[in-house]
Formats: C-alpha cells, structure tokens, sequence
C-alpha cells in the first residue's frame, strides 16, 4: 500500500511540473534586421536596415530608413507575446505602428503597418516584411 501511496505522490509531482524541453517565451530575434514596408496608400517601398535588442518579451532598437520622404532614422520600441509583435517606429516624433508575426526561430517576420492621419506620414498603411542577419559562425566557434 505504501508503494502504491508513492507512486500516485510521484506521478502527482511530475505531472504538475512543466516540460523543460517547452519554450513558452518569445522567439529571439535580437539582432540586425533588414526590414522592406511597401505603402497601401502611396505605392512607394521603404527599406529600414538597423539592430533589434531584446530584453524578454520587450524590444528596442533604431533603424536607417531609405526611400522614406519623413525620416532618414527611427527610433523601434515594442513587445512580442508569443510570435505576435507590436513594434512602434518613431519617424521625427511621428509614430508607425508596425503590427506581425515572427518566426519560431526569430529569423524572419512580417505583417502590416499603419501611421496616424496628418504630418508627413499622413495616415500611410502598407505591408512589411524583414530578416534578420545570419549570425556570424566564427563568432560562434570562438
């Protein structure tokens, strides 16, 4: 009876506890992204090249901006929950919000972006897509 008692105890305590092979957090995706957002609105494509670094489930990082009449530089802050980002562009004070879904092994993502109506992002609406850099192997044999 008593080694039955034990069993049950144990069986209790390992199925209460959680599998360590499960990642419940967010993708990594620190690092250099290209990222490419091309306007609903205004037909023009925009490429932003810039580091992502990546605190948990929290994400910053700044941008140089090509092909973009607001800014030649942003600002990046925003979250991941899951493979779900919000990332917020600031463009000279004026905000994009960039909306998406990232990758299992944080390498790529995309989605759509949307900007407020007035100033020079004048309420533009568009799709993104971007990658990060392949990390360097000599690094990773070091």
């Amino acid at each position: 009876m008593k080694t039955v008692a034990a069993i049950v105890i144990c069986v209790f305590l390992l199925s209460s506890c959680q599998n360590p092979f499960s990642s419940s957090g967010p993708p990594n995706i620190a690092g250099n992204w290209t990222i490419s957002a091309t306007s609903s609105k205004f037909g023009n494509q925009i490429t932003a090249t810039g580091t992502i670094a990546q605190n948990g489930s929290q994400i910053s990082g700044s941008f140089s901006l090509a092909g973009d009449s607001c800014a030649d530089s942003a600002a990046a802050s925003g979250t991941l929950k899951g493979n779900s980002i919000t990332m917020t562009l600031s463009e000279n004070g004026q905000n994009v919000i960039f909306t998406g879904t990232v990758t299992n092994d944080g390498s790529s993502a995309s989605g759509s972006y949307t900007a407020a109506a007035g100033g020079c992002t004048n309420g533009d609406t568009g799709t993104w897509i971007g990658s990060r850099e392949a990390a360097n192997s000599a690094e990773h044999e070091r």
